[in-house]
């Protein structure tokens, strides 16, 4: 029979990781110019950056194929 002592403890609780912070399409936008200019893989840049892959991913296809980036404000736009 296996006794235990105060070094063999109870097996760490599966937790979370910490939520990724929030990003908005500008920022967004802007990393993707990041790594394009910086001649990393997507790969490589998402992990010196911290990003979650699959959604640098998704932007990147979002930003590509939707205006949405470079879309006016409408208190930028100037009504006639």
């Amino acid at each position: 029979m296996q006794t235990y002592t105060q070094e063999h403890t109870q097996p760490a609780i599966n937790t979370p990781k910490p939520r990724q912070p929030r990003r908005s399409p500008d920022q967004w936008q802007m990393l993707i110019d990041q790594w394009q200019c910086s001649g990393l893989s997507m790969q490589a840049f998402c992990k010196a950056n911290n990003l979650v892959y699959q959604s640098f991913c998704n932007w990147k296809v979002t930003a590509h194929s939707k205006p949405l980036f470079n879309k006016p404000r409408s208190r930028d736009t100037v009504h006639s």
